[in-house]
């Protein structure tokens, strides 16, 4: 930080303050933007491409947001964000896709529901100067593209934010490691592998107290009211599942055409860790995606 004039690193860090304030809503010490903010944005002040990935409502745009705006004012930039999520297939053509390929095609978020041919041609034009650009953008309210697009007129730097940006493959022998608390607690006599009941599942979760009734309702109450929860569900529901040694998932489950669903399970343990110190962490998110039938039984995909 010491090509920082003692002025000029002054008004940089009111000005990450103020911005962050408005953005956020946040009232963050001077110190501990200059500790975690601004380090992290001097250093990219000569980046022309700039990824932010992150888990849903973990900050991506409204980090997006700052960069740009600090680069604009400092550093005289010309900054453009591009959304994965303005690239995902339309409705449409995802509906194509569950018919010839698979039902998870039709939900939007999967890898293989965006549109990267389109999304590398766009950034291309981009680098290349061929403007005006047009992007598309999407509207999650009609769940498909708008037939509007964003004109960008000029653009030095990209910075491209997603969920899974910059996601790598992984090989098979990581796939068999325990991926959340979820597995991490499952026992001998239950595993998830074709065939296996939703019902065991509940079951096995209650015995070894990781999932817990109200008090009001007997065990088997419970499971019953689960299920039916499960067989009404219609749509996407979410809730946060903690557990008696601290860990914490965060759970999506979306129903499918066939009538069955997919659950994702997301271990958030070190987001909600760091939530509590207001700390601004870049980690690796480990998922789990389960599949189960309309009569609740698990089934590969």
């Amino acid at each position: 930080m010491n090509q920082l004039s003692g002025v000029r690193k002054k008004d940089e860090l009111i000005f990450i303050q103020k911005t962050l304030k408005k953005i956020t809503n946040q009232d963050l010490d001077i110190k501990y933007i200059e500790k975690n903010y601004l380090k992290i944005l001097f250093k990219l002040k000569f980046k022309k491409k700039i990824m932010v990935a992150g888990s849903q409502g973990s900050g991506k745009s409204s980090l997006s947001k700052l960069i740009k705006l600090y680069l604009e004012k400092f550093y005289n930039k010309s900054v453009v964000i591009i959304s994965m999520d303005d690239f995902y297939l339309s409705k449409k053509q995802r509906t194509q896709l569950s018919k010839n390929i698979h039902p998870l095609f039709l939900t939007r978020g999967a890898p293989g529901t965006h549109d990267f041919e389109l999304l590398n041609r766009k950034i291309m034009q981009i680098f290349d100067k061929e403007f005006p650009v047009y992007l598309p953008i999407f509207d999650k309210v009609t769940d498909t593209r708008k037939r509007t697009y964003r004109k960008v007129l000029k653009g030095d730097v990209i910075i491209f934010e997603g969920w899974c940006a910059g996601a790598q493959p992984v090989n098979q022998s990581y796939l068999q490691k325990n991926f959340n608390n979820l597995e991490k607690y499952e026992d001998k006599n239950f595993k998830m592998i074709p065939g296996a009941s939703r019902i065991k599942l509940v079951e096995n979760l209650l015995r070894k107290g990781l999932v817990k009734t109200d008090g009001k309702l007997s065990p088997k109450e419970f499971i019953k009211e689960r299920i039916k929860k499960f067989n009404s569900l219609k749509g996407q529901e979410f809730f946060e599942a903690f557990y008696d040694d601290g860990g914490v998932d965060y759970v999506s489950t979306s129903r499918l055409p066939d009538g069955g669903t997919l659950q994702i399970v997301t271990d958030i343990t070190k987001l909600k860790e760091n939530e509590k110190n207001n700390a601004l962490v870049f980690i690796p998110f480990d998922v789990v995606f389960s599949q189960w039938h309309s009569d609740c039984t698990f089934y590969d995909f």
